[in-house]
């Protein structure tokens, strides 16, 4: 009865304690990454002249893109009458035309590793998103 009762014990501080690992592993609160969605009233805040899209951006019409968020996986998306681009305030930027981008949040770095669709990941500080209206 002993060893029963140590056992009962046992399981449900083990059960507690894998349940607590695993969502502080995979809750939102660890992955804090900073993505934005900017239009024409707030892009001037996060976007500066290195940025080759810089004249474009300001000038442009612009709007918000959509995003969803799924545990450290961001995704953007524009309506087809947009061309998404995603920048930093590095001045790394990339346009992903009509496509959506999809970035993962590295959570020891605090960046944004981003398929940028050549295959590989690119590492963002932060991902700036806009949409902007197609010719």
């Amino acid at each position: 009865t002993s060893t029963t009762i140590t056992t009962s014990t046992l399981s449900p501080n083990a059960t507690s304690s894998n349940t607590t690992t695993v969502s502080s592993v995979t809750t939102p609160a660890t992955c804090n990454c900073q993505y934005e969605a900017l239009d024409s009233s707030n892009i001037q805040n996060y976007l500066n002249e290195t940025n080759p899209f810089y004249s474009t951006l300001l000038s442009a019409s612009i709007k918000g893109p959509e995003f969803f968020t799924s545990e450290c996986v961001t995704s953007l998306h524009c309506d087809p009458n947009y061309n998404l681009i995603i920048f930093d305030d590095t001045g790394l930027a990339k346009m992903f035309g009509g496509n959506p981008a999809e970035g993962t949040c590295n959570p020891a770095s605090k960046t944004w590793d981003v398929d940028t669709g050549n295959g590989e990941s690119t590492s963002f500080h932060q991902m700036f998103g806009t949409c902007l209206m197609k010719c």
